[in-house]
Formats: C-alpha cells, structure tokens, sequence
C-alpha cells in the first residue's frame, strides 16, 4: 500500500444534495479514508451546508473553511494554502468519484513514476459513454498540442507545489473559464510532467453548449481567447484558430438550416473567443 496522502480540495457555492453525494461517494471508495482530506472552501452566505458537513465529519476528515469572497479559483487556493498532502485535486461539488477513483490514481503514479500532475477522464460508467469529450483509450504524455482535449479539472491530481490557479480565470473571475487549460498550460510551462491516464475516472452531471445560456456561452468564450492569448505560441494560435474555424463552420450550419437561436449562440461564443484574446490583459 502506498502511502501517498490526498488533500480534495471542494469550492463549493449554492449546492448542498450535490454536495453530499459527492462526500458519500468518498465514504464508499476503497483506498484508506485515513490517508486523505476533505477541504471544503464554502462560499455561501448562509449554513447551507453545515448539517452535511456535520453529517460526514465523523467519516472523513473534513476542513470547513468560510470564505467571504466568490471565485473558483480565488477559493481553490484558499484549499490549497490549508491542504497538507503530497497530491491535490480539485473536484466540483457536483462531481462523484467511483469506489476505486482514488485507488487508481494510487496505482498510476506508481506506475508513472511519479508525474507532477496525472489526469483522468469523465466517465459515465452506468451508461458506458463519456460525460464531455472522448479522450484516449491509452495513456499519453500531454502537452501544449494535446492538452485541450484532455483537460477537465476534475480529473487533475497534482503534485503539491508553488503553483496556483490564476485568479483571474473560472467562475466568478474576470475570465468566466477555463482556469483548469490555464493551470495545466502553467505546468507546462514550468516544464513539469503531466501524463493523461484513461484508467482514472470521474463523473459528472453532463452538459452541453445547447444547455447553456447566451451569456454564459459568450463569457465561456472570453475566457478560451484569454487563455491563448496569456500563453501566446505556435501551439495556443494553431488551437485558437482552430476553434474559431468550429464556431464559424457552426454558424455556417445553423444560417443555412434557418436554426436562428443555434445561430446565434454560436455566434456569441465565437464572438466570446475573440473578445478574449484580443482584450487579455494580465493583472
């Protein structure tokens, strides 16, 4: 048995039922409860989630912070400056790991080798089918080409370290999105080791662009054209360009098929897109 500790580090705001499946579902997994930590950055006004805290304080080991300030970002690392273990992770409060979630990651590090940060994939196991997007059947090496496609923050464990989440992206941040491609791109950047392992799953409530709102599709959006202009190279210009052509071949589709409301929604998250990268500006 290795003897990696895990510190689960949960923003969570406005959500109470999703909360406690997610800590019910850490009750049920298989590696030692002992050997990790609950660390809940609690952004609501009121007790919301008290009575489940209280409820599961007992089973895990649980660190309820209160913050004064709203921001996914902002909050995750007031979790991480609190978090006393070798790894991290950052779930949603309304994500579940399945029973053998963290015992997995357990088995790929070692395999591994030890990679600063490793990333799993959102998986629906009841419906066998993938939550956001098809991600490889073998692990890969990620890197700047590749590391779109695989990103989902709650699938990151990472090697704890002087890097943080830039407080600009995510939700209730300048940048609405996004703030996980940022810290996975900062890693990177460091010229840390970042493997992607398909054998680590998660799940997820899923969604879809069709399921969001104009606005919230617009500000996803800045926050996509922000991040390729922060991190401006050969690789983030191919992806920014590459997605703007999407969103084009979108609106295309739409126009022709005289679907006005898809129309425009995708006009405003390509318009989102570019908003962002040409307005980035670092604070």
């Amino acid at each position: 048995m290795s003897g990696y500790k895990f510190s689960l580090i949960v923003a969570t705001f406005n959500r109470s039922f999703e909360l406690e499946l997610f800590l019910e579902s850490l009750v049920n997994q298989t590696f030692p409860a002992s050997l990790f930590e609950v660390i809940i950055v609690d952004q609501n006004e009121s007790d919301l989630i008290d009575p489940i805290v209280s409820m599961y304080s007992g089973r895990l080991k649980i660190t309820h912070i209160r913050s004064g300030r709203k921001g996914l970002s902002y909050n995750r690392n007031l979790g991480i400056a609190a978090s006393t273990g070798e790894y991290l992770c950052v779930p949603d409060d309304d994500c579940t790991y399945y029973p053998d979630t963290l015992q997995e990651v357990v088995n790929q590090l070692d395999f591994l080798q030890e990679p600063d940060m490793i990333i799993g994939k959102v998986f629906n196991r009841d419906r066998k089918k993938y939550v956001f997007k098809k991600t490889p059947a073998n692990s890969i090496v990620v890197n700047k080409s590749n590391f779109y496609h695989l990103v989902s923050s709650i699938t990151i464990f990472f090697k704890k370290n002087e890097i943080l989440f830039d407080e600009d992206f995510g939700i209730g941040a300048k940048y609405h999105s996004n703030e996980d491609g940022d810290f996975i791109l900062t890693f990177l950047s460091a010229g840390k080791m970042v493997i992607y392992s398909p054998l680590i799953e998660c799940n997820h409530p899923p969604y879809s662009p069709e399921n969001m709102s104009r606005q919230k599709l617009y500000e996803y959006g800045i926050g996509f054209g922000a991040m390729c202009r922060k991190f401006s190279s050969v690789n983030l210009f191919i992806l920014f360009a590459q997605v703007l052509a999407f969103q084009s071949l979108m609106v295309l589709r739409y126009l022709i098929t005289f679907d006005k409301e898809n129309r425009v929604r995708r006009w405003k998250s390509l318009l989102g897109r570019v908003v962002g990268f040409i307005t980035y500006r670092s604070s």
